[in-house]
Formats: structure tokens, C-alpha cells, sequence
């Protein structure tokens, strides 16, 4: 079985579930390309410890199967449709460049080209991942060509405006052999869109729990460590946990603590302005975008994860943070809810007073840090374990 896994960016720092479903499937015996809108070494380092892999020479970008000049293209697609001229493919490849279906793509043969490197590499399945990716590639369905389209759901793409959503993702609700949902405020949104239940594969994300949890809070350290890890962007609302940190130095000022914040984005410059602007420059470090490995140091040297975000679906650095045992401090937004309780953290609405009680509260139970992490930990290894939900990942792609 031969899976094309289509994705915007990768590698990527931030997106590492795609990365391990690459590499999940890939240890399954299953064949992979992955297809990148542009192949950009700058992330390499991204997949350090996945050498092994190979991943970087699966990836490919238009500009892999779509020649550049258009006189080429012509001559190539006659090339093809003659050498095919008694071809069970020849139907197909006339299918992409239908004019009145397919408009400018017809025209540019980018249609044609991308089918034509699915059938040259035997693709039996399409998984795009988000959404808005999952429509780009309807027309494979459309031509009717033999092959099974799923589309993962993960964040953005489920927050958008429903009435706009109806009509923005029929076709792709119509044509696809399966959408897979993450969690249940995926699944609710999904149905309000207008998707048939009959379609829907419920598929949480999963993580690869560590043997040992972390021991690090079981220590007796003075100085709080706290982390947060995600995009510097509005969604993830760091102005919020800054806040909220500038208030407990006012107010209980001879409390010690360092915010770790690892990720990148946008707003980096005014989130650093604002710790200045806070007297927080002692206290808080910005990392910058950092490899797995790191990432796993890190979350072994802090005492609770820290997610203010406004808006997501099932945030992944929950489930990592969770499986190494740490308890978490967390927005009720999405379905964090499924993950964040009173039995392994504190979860609270995204305001100002809110959020700043909740940080008080998981600081006044930190002789019970561990015994929440412990459970959080278990609730991982009980229903978002890697290796059971890609399982169920390949259970979809064999389904009728």
C-alpha cells in the first residue's frame, strides 16, 4: 500500500503528529511521499534523530511533476496521452483537462501532472492533512479515478465561520472516502458543516509515551519551573500567561519561578516587549523553535505545562506533556477539556482573573504535582497512545 500524505509545510517544527504519521506508517512496511507546497531545508533540523528515514528525499513540490514552462508541458501531455492511447489511463488523464469542470487547472495541465505522478508512483491513497488541503485534491474523485481520499481535521481548519464552512467544504464532504476527526469539538463542528456521520472516523492524535515519567517534579527545587510550547501567534494568547505571571511577581513578589516559552512566530518582538515592559526579562526565556529532542529535555525540567491559548482543537503538546507526567495548567477552549480536569491539572476560562486563580491554584497543590501528572499520564497511555490510533489510521485506509 502506497500513501501520499499532502501537507503544507515539512518539515516543521511545530507540526510534529505529521511527522511521526510519516514515520508510523513508514515502520508499518507502507510506502510514503509527501507532498510539501515547497522544499525548504531551512527546517532540516527538524527531523534530527530520524535520519535514518530518509525523510527529506520523500518529500516533492510542484515543481517535482509540473515542468515550468508551458510549451513543455504541452508536449509532455501529448507524449503521455499517446503512450497511453490504449491505457486504462487514458480516460483519467483526458478527465483532468476538462475545461467546464475544472476551469484555470484544467488549462495549466497542473491537474493532469499531479495525476500523472500519482499514477507513476502507484498511489493507492491520499491523506491530506487540514481541511483546506483535503479540497485541493477532490478532483481526483471527481475524474473517478481509483484511489481513497481522507482528510485529517486538526485546528484551524475546523474554526471557521459554519455557514461560510457549508459551502467551503462540500465537494470535499462529498467525494472523500473518509474524514478523520481528532476529537469530539472537531466531530461537532464537522456535523454543524454538514458532513454525514457515515463518513467520519473518530481518531484522536496520538503521542509516544515515554518508559519513565519525569522525575523532576518530585524534587524539592525553590524556583518554579514552568512551560509553554506552540507558535508565537494570537491564537496561542502568551500575552494572557504573561499577564497573568506579572501579577503573581506583584503580588506575592518573593515567589520564584522561570517561564520556559519554546516556539516561534509573529508576535515574538511584542511578547518581548511586553516581558520588558513587565520587569519579567529575569524570568521568562524565549527559545526560538527547537528540535524533538530538545523539547523532551525541557519537558523533563519543569514542573507543569502552561497553555493559554483563545482557540484550539486538541492540542498535541498536552498529550506530550501529560505522557512524561507533568500537570497542566490549561484554557478551556476546544476539547481541552477531554484532557485538562481537576484530577491531573486546573483548567480555567480564557480571562485575565481566571487564568491568574488557576495559576495560584496549581501552585498552592504542588505537593500533589505528582500524583496529577500520574494520572494525566495514564489517561495517555489509556486513549492517545501512537501506536493505537495510527492502528486505527490504517484500519481506515483498509476499509472499504
Amino acid at each position: 500500500m502506497k500513501v501520499l500524505i499532502w501537507t503544507d509545510v515539512f518539515p516543521t517544527f511545530s507540526e510534529t503528529f505529521i511527522r511521526d504519521h510519516i514515520i508510523g506508517l513508514i515502520d508499518r512496511g507502507l510506502g510514503v511521499h509527501v507532498y510539501t507546497s515547497k522544499k525548504d531545508k531551512s527546517n532540516i533540523e527538524a527531523l534530527n534523530d530520524y535520519q535514518k528515514y530518509n525523510l527529506f528525499d520523500k518529500i516533492f513540490s510542484e515543481e517535482d511533476y509540473l515542468p515550468k514552462s508551458f510549451f513543455i508541458r504541452i508536449v509532455l501531455a501529448l507524449y503521455i496521452l499517446m503512450t497511453s492511447f490504449f491505457s486504462w489511463k487514458l480516460i483519467f488523464y483526458v478527465r483532468t483537462i476538462n475545461y467546464f469542470q475544472f476551469k484555470k487547472k484544467a488549462i495549466s495541465l497542473r491537474y493532469f501532472f499531479l495525476l500523472n505522478f500519482i499514477i507513476k508512483n502507484k498511489i493507492d491513497i491520499i491523506h491530506a492533512h487540514f481541511g483546506t488541503n483535503g479540497r485541493k485534491l477532490v478532483f481526483v474523485k471527481q475524474i473517478k479515478y481509483p484511489i481513497k481520499l481522507i482528510t485529517t481535521f486538526h485546528g484551524y481548519d475546523i474554526r471557521i465561520d459554519r455557514v461560510y464552512a457549508v459551502n467551503f467544504y462540500k465537494d470535499l464532504f462529498d467525494y472523500s472516502d473518509n474524514i478523520i476527526s481528532i476529537s469530539n469539538f472537531n466531530k461537532q463542528n464537522l456535523l454543524s458543516f454538514g458532513l454525514n456521520v457515515a463518513k467520519i472516523c473518530s481518531i484522536n492524535n496520538g503521542v509516544k509515551v515515554p518508559k519513565k515519567p519525569s522525575s523532576f517534579i518530585n524534587e524539592s527545587k525553590e524556583t518554579i519551573e514552568i512551560l509553554s510550547i506552540g507558535r508565537l501567534v494570537n491564537d496561542k494568547n502568551y500575552k494572557l500567561a504573561i499577564e497573568a505571571l506579572e501579577l503573581l511577581k506583584l503580588n506575592k513578589p518573593n515567589f520564584r519561578f522561570n517561564y520556559h516559552i519554546v516556539g516561534d512566530g509573529s508576535l515574538l518582538k511584542d511578547l518581548q516587549k511586553q516581558v520588558l515592559d513587565s520587569g519579567l526579562e529575569n524570568n521568562i526565556t524565549f527559545y526560538g523553535k527547537k528540535t524533538t529532542k530538545f523539547i523532551r529535555t525541557i519537558l523533563r525540567e519543569c514542573h507543569f505545562l502552561m497553555l493559554s491559548s483563545i482557540n484550539e482543537a486538541l492540542p498535541t503538546v498536552i498529550l506530550e506533556a501529560q505522557s512524561f507526567g507533568l500537570p497542566v495548567l490549561a484554557t478551556n477552549v476546544g476539547s481541552i477539556k477531554d484532557l485538562v480536569n481537576d484530577k491531573n491539572g486546573v483548567l480555567v476560562e480564557p480571562d485575565l482573573q481566571s487564568f491568574y486563580n488557576g495559576l495560584l491554584q496549581i501552585i498552592s497543590i504542588r505537593n500533589s504535582w505528582s500524583d496529577l501528572g500520574l494520572k494525566g499520564r495514564m489517561q495517555i497511555k489509556k486513549d492517545y497512545d501512537f501506536n493505537y490510533n495510527l492502528d486505527k489510521i490504517v484500519s481506515c485506509y483498509k476499509s472499504s
